[in-house]
């Protein structure tokens, strides 16, 4: 939800967004000392750093943008199965200057 909230332009009337494509940059597991919680033993942390490309439409016009991100997401076992039970977001950028276009996107992709 995060991650597409901050696609969203909500200054210029709530942009529609859609991503494009996602790439993982970098992605490490932490397992989580016993006992240092009151987690399950087998609870680990994912540490991600990722870029997501998506084109925002608003106005009548659509215009790509890039967006970076980095967090920490802890996963754990529960009844339904394994879950993300947290999540901290470090950090967000946007990387573009909002001049690449739609066209311009998609040939790249």
């Amino acid at each position: 939800n995060d991650v597409y909230q901050s696609l969203i332009v909500r200054e210029e009337n709530g942009a529609v967004s859609k991503v494009v494509r996602v790439q993982m940059d970098d992605m490490e597991l932490e397992p989580i000392q016993a006992g240092s919680t009151d987690l399950d033993e087998r609870a680990y942390r994912v540490y991600c750093q990722w870029q997501v490309e998506g084109l925002v439409t608003h106005f009548n016009h659509s215009h790509a943008r890039t967006n970076a991100f980095e967090a920490v997401y802890t996963v754990a076992p529960r009844v339904e199965g394994w879950r993300i039970v947290g999540a901290e977001i470090l950090d967000q950028q946007r990387l573009d200057d909002g001049q690449q276009s739609a066209e311009d996107l998609f040939e790249a992709s």
